[in-house]
């Protein structure tokens, strides 16, 4: 794999991924519902690699398509997450509250900041603020590096048939 493909095979990642995934693609994807969003998104995305690494071999879209469609459909890099125990975006919304302490100060819900001081309703918001995109970065990078993975490994073995 040359520099220039390597670099093609990154931005067609990027580009299919997220300049050219609408809202529509992105919130229903992976719902049960229905696989046109995600079968959409993916073919759109398997075009944007088949364009910037300039590869248009049938067995290379099909190996595109065959390691992004699954990744998305059934949210993996959400499921790796939580297989290894890291944040996820189900723990955050779930649950991303019960680790604040808090009490109640007259009318005030007030937590405690790392200091151990008071803090008030600020400093709550501003670190589930915080805690949340952290953990969207996490689960990003996560995804990221599963759907990149797969394309890499899939070259390999196209380069090794």
């Amino acid at each position: 794999m040359t520099a220039d493909y390597l670099l093609g095979l990154l931005l067609g990642h990027m580009t299919g991924d997220y300049l050219l995934q609408n809202q529509w693609m992105a919130l229903n994807k992976s719902r049960a519902a229905s696989w046109l969003p995600g079968f959409t998104h993916a073919c759109i995305y398997t075009a944007a690699v088949l364009l910037l690494t300039w590869d248009f071999r049938w067995t290379w879209a099909l190996v595109i398509f065959a390691s992004h469609w699954p990744v998305d459909r059934w949210s993996l890099g959400e499921k790796w997450l939580d297989f290894i125990g890291g944040r996820t975006m189900t723990e955050f919304l779930n649950e991303g509250h019960r680790d604040i302490r808090r009490w109640k100060s007259g009318k005030d819900v007030v937590s405690l900041s790392p200091s151990g001081e008071k803090a008030g309703l600020d400093y709550l918001e501003n670190y589930r603020i915080l805690r949340g995109s952290f953990t969207a970065l996490v689960y990003a990078a996560a995804d990221n590096t599963i759907h990149l993975l797969l394309m890499w490994g899939g070259w390999h073995l196209l380069r090794a048939l």
